[in-house]
């Protein structure tokens, strides 16, 4: 699912928000979501996706947040691959460039 719907559904279905509120522009302030709603967004956020949100506040607008979270996602799975590309055959218990 991609960021920005994720947190779109996460406001609509579990802090009851209008969904025709929810625009990328639209601050967390605007939208009436305080930092301790805050706090439980990054919960369910990290619980759906492995990964946490941070530096996130009421100022923030939703396509900013999601950006942030877009980035987090991409810069895990980036050096997920870097590990895996530079991890020694002997430690991982497999034969170089046999891929067994």
């Amino acid at each position: 699912m991609e960021s920005y719907q994720l947190i779109v559904q996460t406001l609509t279905e579990t802090f009851g928000l209008d969904e025709h509120r929810m625009r990328p522009d639209a601050t967390f302030e605007e939208l009436e979501v305080d930092s301790l709603a805050l706090v439980e967004l990054g919960l369910i956020v990290q619980e759906r996706t492995g990964h946490q949100l941070s530096d996130v506040g009421v100022a923030s607008t939703l396509g900013e947040t999601a950006t942030a979270l877009d980035h987090i996602i991409r810069d895990a799975a980036a050096d997920s691959a870097e590990e895996i590309a530079t991890a020694d055959p002997e430690q991982t218990g497999t034969a170089a460039g046999t891929g067994r």
